[in-house]
């Protein structure tokens, strides 16, 4: 056991995390960066298609009130307009910014920042590096941070914030290498841990996203937001779910059906470049008609007539993808894909410089708690985000949270925190890893989770199906004293493990209730009994 101590304390490794970090270093702050994955690994490197701006570089008379009116329009009217705006506003210099840290987009021929059409924008502003973009920006982050010197603790899980006198001062978290407990006293603590696909059995999320940052919030009194909106990408790789870019409709791909017809035209005038909620309603009305190619679950997207070249000059990652995982050539064959959960839009509420707000308030912060990315929320996609603003998103607001986390941690005194907590903790991670009677794993309660969450809050929704959820919740907590402890797999993973489950089914009942409670159709959440 160990205490170590930094003015400001990152909790996860994405861009959002990353971006803040750097930002907290750049105003003068020591920064320490925690992450469950090594940040090169994180879900943020899984980000393909790109990053929206209104650069005009295509010189189509592109603003950032235009990529404003966008995000609203796909948002379906649940948007925080002053988020937007921000973000729009913001997006072009953010762009600059991971540029000149050097990230590697692709360029035009005058040298630009090449940009092109994606799904739901009227203009083409996708800034992108092939379809590696969260690859390029990830790598240029994380190096800066090294350069600038940013302690990095890469694989350390973290079990608890620290909270004294009112105001969260640090955490308690666990080196997995060795199982080691340590205490992490700051001044301010930034939370930037991703997303929640884990709760589901189909998705294009890592299997580090399990939602601990919003259950780490939760047990501080922080408020949630908008848990029922989870984004659905239509093409996820059959069965997998692995994500598929949408950068390869961007391209001119498109969407057809057992009958080789491209059917999105059938739901939207704008066919595959509509957003991305009414593009995987189209895909599952499709496949629940019976119309999915050679009797699957699943439609085909088409990239065939791009020509090998293109498709390996522009959308190389999903070559590769379709390769490996599926032994397919997207040059000559056609490629099975079906939704898959991919982005949550709720989350952690927050301010748009970060601020926590407590619950019960909608003014009132928890002191020293901050948050960006997809773990937080400012309402700024609504009901259904945007392509291309998620990356967008944790840059703009990763660096709002870091720079209001230095500004707090300056005018703060570090609070003794007593080590008694490192001791609490690894007196729990001793009690759960005893063994117990019932032969029931943590992965298994959570398969059962996911597979529930998938057949019920998935595309389409329903009251009866929403009820039999929160039933099947409730009878996985209570055998959450009744997990089985595996000796050869190793303390740390198997308590790591159980608490990543408790989280996930924290967030599962609150997503469960706002979707019961939700009984208009909107967005990304689609009830089909409304």
């Amino acid at each position: 056991m160990s205490t170590i101590r930094h003015d400001i304390v990152i909790i996860g490794g994405g861009v959002a995390g990353l971006r803040a970090a750097l930002a907290a270093r750049d105003a003068g702050a020591e920064v320490g960066l925690l992450s469950k994955v090594h940040p090169i690994r994180s879900a943020s490197v899984g980000a393909q298609g790109g990053m929206a701006a209104a650069m005009n570089n295509v010189q189509d008379g592109d603003e950032w009130k235009a990529h404003y009116e966008d995000t609203l329009h796909s948002g379906a009217g649940l948007c925080d307009a002053d988020a937007v705006e921000v973000l729009c506003r913001e997006g072009p210099d953010a762009v600059r910014e991971l540029d000149a840290a050097g990230v590697l987009f692709d360029r035009f021929d005058d040298g630009s920042v090449a940009q092109r059409p994606y799904g739901g924008h009227s203009k083409a502003r996708c800034c992108y590096s092939g379809d590696k973009t969260g690859h390029s920006i990830v790598h240029a982050l994380y190096w800066q941070c090294v350069k600038k010197g940013v302690h990095i603790y890469p694989e350390w899980y973290v079990w608890e914030l620290i909270e004294e006198k009112g105001t969260v001062c640090g955490c308690v978290a666990l080196e997995i290498r060795d199982a080691s407990v340590h205490l992490v006293q700051a001044r301010a603590v930034v939370l930037a841990t991703g997303g929640i696909g884990q709760l589901f059995s189909v998705t294009s999320n890592p299997f580090a996203s399990t939602g601990d940052g919003i259950g780490l919030a939760r047990a501080v009194g922080a408020r949630l937001r908008d848990l029922e909106m989870v984004q659905f990408h239509p093409t996820g790789l059959y069965p997998r779910g692995i994500l598929i870019t949408e950068a390869c409709r961007g391209e001119g791909g498109y969407l057809i059906n057992a009958e080789n017809k491209r059917f999105m035209f059938d739901y939207d005038p704008r066919g595959d470049l509509a957003t991305r909620d009414i593009v995987s309603r189209g895909i599952q009305t499709e496949i629940d008609a019976g119309r999915g190619i050679q009797g699957l679950p699943c439609v085909g997207l088409d990239v065939r007539h791009l020509g090998r070249e293109e498709i390996m000059k522009k959308i190389p990652q999903a070559a590769q993808i379709a390769r490996e995982f599926a032994n397919i050539d997207l040059a000559t064959q056609i490629l099975p894909v079906s939704p898959t959960a991919h982005y949550f839009m709720g989350g952690i509420a927050i301010s748009l410089n970060g601020e926590v707000y407590q619950e019960g308030s909608s003014q009132q912060v928890i002191p020293g708690l901050f948050a960006a990315g997809e773990c937080s929320c400012l309402s700024v996609h609504g009901a259904n985000r945007l392509g291309c603003n998620s990356l967008l998103d944790g840059a703009v607001f990763g660096k709002r949270a870091g720079v209001s986390a230095a500004a707090f941690a300056r005018g703060s005194d570090q609070i003794s925190v007593p080590d008694v907590r490192t001791s609490i903790v690894s007196e729990e991670m001793h009690r759960w890893t005893r063994g117990t009677r019932l032969d029931i794993s943590s992965g298994q309660l959570r398969a059962r989770l996911q597979q529930g969450m998938t057949a019920r809050t998935g595309v389409f929704r329903e009251d009866q199906g929403l009820r039999k959820q929160q039933v099947e919740i409730q009878e996985i907590r209570n055998q959450m004293n009744s997990i089985k402890y595996l000796p050869r797999k190793g303390r740390a993973h198997q308590a790591i493990e159980r608490k990543e489950l408790l989280h996930s089914l924290v967030i599962a009942h609150m997503m469960v209730e706002g979707a019961r409670k939700r009984t208009k159709s909107v967005g990304a959440h689609w009830r089909i009994d409304s």
